[in-house]
């Protein structure tokens, strides 16, 4: 029991302290963006609305679900995540003691049964991505892949890790049926399962394969947590937060231009401390001043001639939703 404390407390504090250092990274360079008080304010004067938003886009996952298949999978695997936050807390419990149950709940057959039933959609949605990422992969399909540009080893990592955390939370919970310390007695078919299929094992070697797996997926759990901070997949876990401030209909959208304009500044001005970009003869690109990320709302390329480079992309800044008048000729 000593050994599960030291080693599972050892990687979670390694991996608190990288992803803490990224995330501390990633809110400095948010607080760089400009202000946006009109979005705290609308939040806190349509409390019920944002509630309605939070149910529908973030938990009920309706944009995706209009992707029928691939949106069925994201939807089945964004579910099973936060069902299986239970069984994290479960795993963490473990540590400390093999009988560990969570209060109140943590042997009722209904909850073992859920967590089972969202780990084995898991286990489906990840089938279903790896499918589609083979069958429409760039090496096969060019430049008509779905997915030609992207950046698809970070794709099949986080796959990976996510069959991971399912494979080692069925193990250890197989294991723990044949030691005698699992907290449901009925409901959990996949872990029963897999019990039955460790079971020839006999018991001194599914207590070795309890902790094994128990660590197993606290050390998943803590570098999927870690490899997270540095991925676009990020936006899933803020997603809720995106949500909340969104420029969603109805709420103002001109107020990051408004604001601009009282400062007097304005995008590809001729006045000093102007904020744009232009061309370089050098590299192509550079930003004048000090633009934020509330500064543009949308940049768009387009071919300019830069002197030593050829033809060559360069960003403009494009007035969105009449955010910004178009700079004028001369």
């Amino acid at each position: 029991m000593a050994l599960r404390i030291i080693v599972g407390l050892a990687l979670t504090a390694v991996a608190a302290a990288i992803a803490g250092r990224r995330m501390w990274w990633l809110y400095r360079v948010a607080r760089t963006g400009q202000p946006a008080p009109e979005r705290t304010a609308t939040v806190r004067e349509h409390p019920a609305q944002d509630a309605e938003v939070q149910a529908t886009e973030v938990v009920g996952q309706r944009k995706l679900l209009r992707w029928t298949v691939p949106g069925v999978a994201h939807a089945l695997t964004f579910w099973g995540f936060i069902v299986l936050l239970l069984t994290i807390i479960e795993a963490y419990g473990d540590l400390f003691s093999r009988s560990f149950a969570i209060p109140g709940i943590g042997h009722w057959a209904f909850i073992g049964f859920i967590e089972d039933l969202f780990a084995v959609g898991v286990l489906a949605g990840i089938i279903t991505f790896t499918i589609i990422r083979l069958r429409t992969s760039p090496a096969r399909e060019g430049r008509e892949s779905r997915f030609a540009g992207s950046h698809t080893g970070a794709a099949w990592i986080v796959l990976l890790m996510i069959f991971l955390v399912i494979a080692t939370l069925l193990l250890y919970r197989g294991a723990q049926i044949n030691t005698g310390y699992f907290p449901y007695p009925h409901g959990a078919f996949a872990s029963q399962l897999v019990g039955h299929w460790l079971a020839p094992l006999g018991t001194g070697v599914n207590s070795v394969l309890e902790t094994t797996f128990i660590l197993a997926q606290i050390a998943v759990i803590a570098a999927f947590g870690v490899f997270i901070t540095y991925s676009k997949h990020l936006h899933i876990a803020v997603a809720p937060v995106n949500v909340l401030f969104s420029r969603a209909p109805g709420r103002p959208a001109r107020a990051a231009a408004d604001a601009l304009r009282r400062e007097g500044a304005r995008l590809r001005g001729s006045r000093p401390g102007h904020r744009h970009l232009r061309p370089r003869q050098d590299r192509g690109l550079h930003l004048e001043g000090h633009a934020r990320h509330g500064d543009l709302h949308r940049v768009r390329a387009v071919p300019v001639a830069v002197p030593g480079l050829g033809h060559r992309q360069a960003a403009v800044a494009e007035e969105a939703d009449h955010g910004f008048a178009r700079p004028r000729p001369g």
